[in-house]
């Protein structure tokens, strides 16, 4: 999920936004229409470069930035859609609007990297999370299970469930360890 802030020309916050779930509004979009200030003069900070494509109900994100008044646009990573890379950057630069590139990029990409999976490597963003002992298993012969990972390994475990579309497990985990993933269900 793209992410978006606006500053007002004193670099007040006035404005925040990310995309939708379901991908429309974009974030810029979101921001401006969050907007509690001025927006002219002002800067707009946004994790992935902004479309420079339009749909058939909304301008593109470059040019409702431009016709915000927007002065300077800080941009960590280009977006990889072909309608767009460097595009956006393009048209803010032609409209007289500093972009600067780059500011975060390594954090940018790993927020962003299931959209450049699908869009850039035509690809999933497959992660696998598996917490062995040495001799490779997960359980005791009579099948009992404990804890293997500390506490550390088990929050980022989490934060990668969070962080992902969806979760693959066995059926034994559902069944012994109710691991309440059912409830993420939906049918």
């Amino acid at each position: 999920s793209v992410g978006c802030v606006i500053l007002d020309k004193n670099n007040n916050l006035i404005g925040q936004g990310s995309t939708s779930v379901k991908g429309r509004p974009h974030a810029e979009e979101s921001a401006l229409n969050s907007l509690i200030g001025n927006p002219k003069g002002g800067t707009v900070v946004v994790t992935l470069e902004p479309c420079a494509h339009k749909n058939s109900n909304t301008l593109s994100c470059t040019q409702l930035i431009i016709n915000a008044g927007i002065r300077h646009v800080v941009i960590p990573i280009l977006d990889p859609d072909k309608r767009t890379n460097g595009k956006g950057v393009e048209l803010l630069k032609k409209s007289g609007i500093k972009v600067s590139i780059g500011s975060h990029k390594n954090e940018a990409f790993d927020i962003n990297y299931g959209f450049y999976c699908r869009t850039k490597y035509k690809r999933p963003l497959v992660s696998l999370k598996m917490a062995t002992s040495l001799d490779g298993k997960i359980a005791t012969k009579n099948g009992e299970s404990k804890w293997i990972t500390g506490e550390l390994a088990r929050l980022h475990g989490h934060s990668l469930r969070a962080n992902h579309d969806a979760i693959l497990v066995g059926i034994n985990t559902i069944l012994k360890d109710n691991s309440l993933l059912l409830s993420l269900i939906h049918i």
